[in-house]
């Protein structure tokens, strides 16, 4: 039996409710609810008879009913206060489906409720317009979030229901007949004033996502509507109608149509919101923030129209909304020949407002007409937290990132203001993930040889070299920054030998800092910007013809100040009392994010594994490591957080670090007996899901290409996990191995650990039997510390 024919059965069973209404509002009177949703009713009340106290027990009954249910009481002569108090509860009401009870009470509701529209019509409009933006603060205003919540973020349930309000609104305020309640909500995106393809692109969202929100509830068991990272597997399955639950490529297609989906919902709001505002839509006209309108003539080619975003980039104007119903209309513009390509050059020349200009050419589909292989990378989805956006809106978010720089004061606000040509970067920008679609794994290679006939067509043949460049090599800074030996001769001029000149260093450097920022929030940390820098440094000091030393310094500036670490006079000083007699020196440094901590000591067998068990039986989680060894002596650098709050170390938190690394490095207590207290200690408290999606493998780099030296690396990839540093170190170190030099890299959830490793004998690791052995046992390991928490 359903709600509404309970409610009837159990209201005819009543014999003092004569004179209330019964309604159903929310989800189940417009059908969409699912298993999981309340029942929201509404009690009409007689005015003059407006004491929910006096119908309290109509209330529990209804509950004992009905089950989960909300029960809100009103009168209609509450609706004005309720207007101007709670513009959520009001629109409410207009979902209100009668059930029982006095019909001429519903009657009266939706007769109050067409006369507020009728006078009060801009107040209602705006304050949609409020409660929509309110709602995009707090769940998420991109349409591409990595976590969408299906019911509330931008483009998702809640847009689609502002557009039937709209509907509503707009009805009844020009309603010639009577209104009395909406039968179809449905139909009323179906008779929306938009184009015939935007309602129908609607009305296939709004089933996409009723459809999407059923199965996380089934999927979950309980009321939750964010589609979260690990649930989107399950759900993809339950929607597509796959049981496999392991294709990555399934839940990215599954993804791309829930971002499309949700881009074209919210286009179609914001249109609605022209169409159906009380006068014209008029941005603030300040001296910076004028409207532009469109000619009297309207737009004729699309030359003009580039022209209008040349004109909003350089004196900050936005398109009015008579430009907007052109360019979303049914005509469409030419934006082929050398006027246009030389327009859009010059939006990309600018220093101001290039990031808003090309995301606003983008959301109302000028941008792929102009730059059509901008078409492919709409809605690509990797599915993995490292990715947290859709290519286009990585891309976008890039080039925003990149001009923050202009007014930021650390090295990279340096290097940004000082470029010749801004618009190389930008290029490169809109070009480094360009091939992503096509091929992947090498998309950078495939991206670079479409370099020169893109550029050609926006008459930029003088940069296509440049950008070609750092397409091609637009992952070589992170790679050599965070994986590899900066002081390592080799592998420093090789780095050299690629990057050439110091103009390519510099936009290197900058494509590397705003494809880092437009990722996962947590990839582009602190101490990854002074990585960024330290290399930067170094091979800045090298192209203009001094050594390597000439790089080194004793603080890299990544915001308002230096960040401070230990000067290589100090680290000097430090080793030869360690050469003395000293057993360890230990230095701490404070960061915003992070604490840093220096590891002064003779260098022994299985030092570093060591040194990781005391950390963990301090408390402490490595999020980086520099393990350096100078003559005989290790110098070690840790960056390290609170293992509970993630945050730097506390002066209790030092001095356990501190005590920990003592012990171990006079031998009072061993690292394995420190692992295994550690593990006894949080394998209770902590849980995290093990992602599929996280690369674990392990890989070896030769060295016999002269680029790294004598030595190997091992290049370990993993699910993040507490104790994996001990536990590689202790299987490397068993099997013989001596490790030089090592970084541990944290990628969000996963790591890239590189260790250099040479042979006891002093000799590369280069036995393919062994390799492959240990290999196995590492794997091994990963798979086992993933799974023990």
């Amino acid at each position: 039996m359903t709600a509404v024919q309970n409610l009837k059965r159990f209201w005819n069973e009543q014999t003092d409710v004569k004179s209330l209404c019964l309604c159903l509002t929310g989800s189940v009177a417009r059908s969409e609810a699912t298993a999981c949703s309340d029942t929201d009713i509404l009690l009409l009340m007689e005015e003059g008879r407006e004491d929910p106290e006096e119908y309290a027990h109509v209330a529990r009954d209804l509950q004992s009913v009905i089950g989960r249910s909300s029960i809100v009481f009103r009168s209609v002569d509450q609706l004005a206060d309720l207007l101007i108090q709670d513009m959520r509860s009001w629109l409410a009401l207009t979902d209100s489906r009668f059930v029982a009870g006095s019909r001429e009470l519903y009657v009266r509701l939706w007769d109050a409720l067409a006369k507020q529209c009728q006078h009060s019509y801009p107040v209602i409009f705006e304050k949609l317009k409020v409660l929509t933006l309110d709602r995009h603060a707090l769940y998420g205003a991109s349409t591409s979030l990595l976590e969408p919540n299906v019911k509330s973020s931008a483009g998702a349930l809640r847009d689609v229901l502002a557009i039937t309000y709209l509907e509503v609104i707009h009805l009844l305020r020009n309603a010639d007949t009577a209104v009395t309640g909406i039968s179809d909500w449905a139909a009323l995106i179906s008779n929306a004033s938009l184009l015939p393809e935007r309602r129908k692109a609607v009305l296939e969202a709004r089933s996409f996502f009723l459809l999407v929100r059923r199965n996380l509830h089934e999927v979950t068991g309980h009321l939750n509507d964010t589609l979260k990272f690990e649930l989107q597997p399950h759900v993809a399955n339950a929607t597509t109608r796959d049981t496999s639950g392991k294709d990555v490529a399934m839940v990215e297609q599954f993804m791309r149509r829930y971002y499309q989906h949700a881009r074209n919902v919210h286009l179609a709001l914001e249109l609605s919101f022209y169409d159906h505002e009380a006068t014209p839509v008029h941005f603030p006209e300040t001296e910076d923030h004028t409207v532009i309108h469109l000619p009297v003539h309207g737009f004729s080619h699309g030359k003009e129209i580039l022209n209008m975003f040349l004109m909003s980039a350089q004196n900050g104007g936005r398109p009015g909304s008579d430009v907007i119903r052109a360019l979303t209309g049914e005509r469409r513009y030419d934006y082929s020949g050398t006027a246009c390509g030389q327009i859009f050059d010059e939006i990309l020349r600018g220093d101001l407002r290039v990031g808003s200009t090309l995301r606003s050419m983008h959301e109302w589909g000028v941008l792929k007409m102009v730059f059509p292989e901008f078409a492919t990378v709409e809605f690509f989805f990797q599915h993995n937290i490292y990715h947290y956006f859709t290519l286009d809106e990585h891309i976008i978010t890039m080039i925003e990132k990149a001009e923050a720089l202009g007014n930021d004061t650390s090295v990279f606000g340096d290097v940004y203001r000082s470029l010749r040509d801004i618009s190389v970067l930008f290029y490169a920008v809109l070009l480094h993930d360009i091939a992503k679609p096509v091929d992947l794994v090498r998309h950078e290679i495939v991206g670079a040889t479409m370099v020169p006939e893109i550029l050609r067509r926006f008459g930029r043949e003088d940069a296509a070299g440049d950008v070609a460049f750092l397409v091609r090599w637009h992952l070589a800074m992170e790679q050599m920054a965070f994986r590899r030996d900066i002081r390592d001769e080799a592998a420093l001029m090789s780095f050299l030998d690629l990057v050439q000149t110091q103009e390519r260093l510099d936009f290197l450097l900058l494509l590397t800092y705003a494809d880092m920022a437009a990722l996962n929030p947590g990839v582009l940390t602190d101490w990854k910007k002074v990585m960024l820098l330290e290399l930067y440094h170094a091979a800045s000091a090298r192209l203009r013809g001094g050594s390597e030393e000439d790089g080194e310094v004793e603080g890299v500036r990544v915001g308002e100040q230096t960040e401070p670490t230990a000067s290589e006079s100090l680290l000097r000083r430090a080793m030869e009392d360690v050469r003395e007699g000293e057993p360890v020196r230990i230095f701490v440094f404070q960061h915003q994010a992070y604490t840093e901590i220096h590891v002064i000591c003779l260098d022994r067998p299985l030092l570093l594994t060591q040194l990781s068990a005391a950390l963990l039986g301090a408390d402490v989680n490595v999020i980086d490591a520099t393990i350096d060894t100078r003559n005989d002596i290790a110098v070690d650098i840790f960056r390290v957080t609170d293992i509970v709050r993630n945050g730097c170390l506390d002066q209790a938190g030092i001095m356990r670090a501190r005590e920990t690394l003592r012990h171990v490095c006079t031998a009072e207590v061993t690292g394995e007996e420190l692992f295994q207290q550690f593990r006894r200690k949080w394998i209770r408290r902590i849980r995290r899901t093990v992602r599929d999606s996280v690369k674990t493998d392990i890989a070896y780099l030769d060295t016999g290409d002269g680029k790294f030296g004598d030595r190997t690396i091992i290049e370990v990839y993993a699910p993040d996990a507490f104790g994996l540093l001990y536990i590689l170190c202790r299987e490397i170190s068993s099997f013989g191995l001596n490790i030089v030099f090592a970084k541990i890299a944290t990628r969000v959830d996963g790591v890239v650990d590189s260790f250099y490793v040479l042979e006891a004998s002093g000799h590369p690791f280069t036995d393919p039997l062994r390799r492959e052995q240990l290999r196995q046992s590492l794997l091994r390991h990963i798979k086992d510390v993933s799974h023990m928490e």
